[in-house]
């Protein structure tokens, strides 16, 4: 299960379970414990979650290329073989603790993975990555044939794929001729636009039924709008469809590391979005709430409470709730983080940390929780004809 808020929200548009689903596993050598390897690849990863959950929970290794001589990867066939008993819908975020087109995952390992999910068209599978040339190179390959080769070894593996031997080998003999699978929704990261100009072309080049952006931890602003056209003038100036973006999801940082996110960021992405009429999910502020700072350093707006209507201070307090030793802490504490910020333009939106809970998820007192339209009929159920939307604060 995972709690992960647009994991969660797909869940509930097909009803079903939001799971999270982690097949490829990282042993260590010398210890033997067992977790899970990846390597840095931009500045998204800087804090990454994963990383500190693997020294907590698993092998102790950290992303990093010269440690990947400390480990064997490999797939473990359990988790892999898991979703083939599930019988009711899911929602579900593969591969979260790593990045599955990484280099170090083999074609054979990623030919297992899409069989599993190839042969669960009631579960919609969410794949996030940063290496899109690699995803591109893979479901531009002979990913039919491979998968389906795949596929016929489960009956080998164990006795709960065995009931499905017969639904494989008529796949199989179809020749799977239905990719991409409707199920099957690709994603990259594009925390800056730097990162945004180098994945998100390949996205689009690769097959698929949803792709999506996770612009999150949102580090820098991000223009995607010319990602979201539908169509393109030619030579001679007639319009052709191309692919495009169907769901773009953003969200600030959180942990004790964690870096500001400035509040028109996301705001340019919810704008642009509108008027694509591209689905649009808000996922946090992360550690920092925006606010406004007048001329003279007070604060005018910190953060937005529903039920209140006023300030938060960190911790979720309001400042009447503060002694007067507390505020004249906080307010020195906040002056210097002002002044040693970007963010610091007197009048100006801007971000203070307050914590993640009290910073919260409305964006100028909204939440934003757009899925892409096709939710329901990518999990095999009936089609919807527009995004699915809370709208306002519910």
């Amino acid at each position: 299960m995972t709690k992960i808020e647009w994991v969660v929200k797909v869940a509930d548009a097909i009803g079903g379970k939001a799971e999270s689903w982690n097949p490829i596993r990282a042993k260590h050598k010398k210890t033997g414990k067992v977790g899970w390897f990846c390597i840095h690849a931009s500045e998204g990863c800087r804090n990454c979650y994963a990383e500190r959950w693997n020294g907590w929970r698993g092998n102790g290794v950290k992303f990093r290329a010269q440690d990947i001589d400390n480990v064997d990867i490999y797939l473990d066939e359990d988790v892999l073989l898991r979703p083939l008993t599930w019988r009711k819908r899911r929602a579900v975020f593969a591969c979260d603790m790593t990045d599955m087109f990484g280099w170090w995952v083999t074609d054979e390992m990623l030919d297992k993975i899409f069989a599993v999910i190839a042969l669960t068209p009631h579960c919609i599978w969410m794949v996030l990555t940063k290496q899109s040339e690699r995803m591109r190179e893979y479901f531009t390959g002979d990913v039919e044939r491979r998968s389906a080769k795949a596929s016929i070894e489960f009956i080998d593996l164990s006795s709960g794929a065995g009931r499905w031997e017969k639904h494989i080998q008529a796949m199989a003999i179809e020749g799977w001729s239905t990719w991409p699978r409707p199920n099957v929704w690709l994603g990259v990261s594009a925390e800056n636009q730097e990162q945004a100009e180098a994945r998100i072309p390949a996205l689009l080049q690769t097959p698929a039924a949803v792709r999506f952006v996770s612009a999150e931890p949102l580090v820098g602003a991000v223009d995607l709008l010319k990602w979201m056209r539908p169509y393109v003038s030619d030579a001679i100036g007639l319009l052709q469809p191309v692919p495009r973006l169907d769901w773009v999801i953003a969200g600030g940082e959180s942990g004790s590391k964690a870096r500001a996110m400035h509040p028109d960021w996301p705001r340019g992405l919810r704008d642009d979005c509108g008027r694509a009429g591209v689905a649009f999910f808000f996922k946090q502020w992360g550690e920092y709430a925006p606010g406004t700072v007048s001329s003279d350093g007070e604060i005018v707006r910190f953060a937005f409470d529903e039920n209140r209507h006023e300030g938060l201070l960190p911790g979720g307090k309001f400042p009447e709730e503060n002694s007067d030793k507390e505020n004249e802490e906080f307010f020195s504490r906040l002056e210097d983080f002002v002044a040693d910020t970007a963010l610091d333009c007197p009048a100006e939106p801007a971000a203070y940390r307050v914590g993640r809970k009290a910073a919260g998820r409305l964006l100028d007192g909204r939440r934003h929780e757009q899925i892409p339209a096709c939710a329901k009929a990518s999990a095999g159920g009936p089609a919807i004809s527009h995004a699915h939307d809370e709208g306002g604060v519910s």
